[in-house]
């Protein structure tokens, strides 16, 4: 039976470096939306960067909250030049929309390293300590970390 409920659109801003977290990124939001959502009248539909137009001037009208994450770059490369960290300072670190971000400890192959983009993913990271994120090693902690009540 159909029902109404308000809807909040959860931007996944994920560098194209995360593969596996994107896939748990919607399944917490699906899970949440089953679990919690439903009882509240209230769904989280999750929303990819790739399909947003990220340098609209009013894109904190169409986004309400954010899950960011990030491992070895801060870009991605199916997106052009649009900067997902420039997108998460203006939603996230200077603006008002609920975030959780998250920062991978995975280990990282040598061979497929560009320093300049991991030193950017570590400065990225220090500015986010004053909004706080959470760190992660394997998929289970990343699913913890992600289902945070922050967005909800």
């Amino acid at each position: 039976m159909p029902t109404e409920a308000t809807v909040y659109r959860v931007l996944l801003a994920m560098a194209d470096d995360i593969g596996q977290e994107q896939t748990i990124a919607k399944d917490v939001v699906i899970d949440w939306n089953s679990s919690t959502g439903r009882k509240q009248d209230i769904y989280l539909e999750p929303v990819s960067a790739v399909h947003v137009d990220l340098e609209k001037a009013d894109l904190e009208e169409e986004i309400d909250a954010v899950l960011g994450t990030f491992w070895t770059t801060v870009d991605d490369t199916r997106m052009g030049e649009t900067s997902l960290v420039e997108t998460m300072r203006r939603l996230a670190l200077d603006g008002e929309t609920p975030s959780i971000i998250g920062f991978s400890e995975q280990n990282v192959p040598t061979s497929t390293l560009d320093p300049e983009s991991f030193s950017a993913v570590q400065d990225f990271r220090e500015e986010c300590r004053k909004t706080g994120y959470f760190t992660y090693e394997t998929p289970e902690e990343y699913r913890a970390g992600s289902s945070s009540p922050s967005l909800g």
